[in-house]
């Protein structure tokens, strides 16, 4: 299996995204949260970005969108 993080979303609301990295690791699957900062939103790539490991982005989307947590 691949250690490689890969986007599963990003969103401009920390509460979201705390909400959603909640629901997913309550069901076994890791979320990194990474939050653009400083430089990066002066330059317009504001946001937070949900990590997910690669073999875990399907079923994290499946959660998601079985929860009407996607947008």
């Amino acid at each position: 299996m691949s250690d490689k993080l890969v986007l599963l979303k990003r969103t401009e609301m920390q509460g979201e995204a705390a909400i959603i990295k909640s629901y997913l690791e309550s069901h076994g699957i890791p979320v990194y949260v990474m939050d653009n900062t400083d430089v990066l939103n002066y330059i317009g790539f504001s946001g937070t970005r949900l990590m997910v490991a690669e073999h875990d982005i399907e079923t994290a989307r499946q959660l998601i969108e079985s929860k009407n947590i996607n947008e």
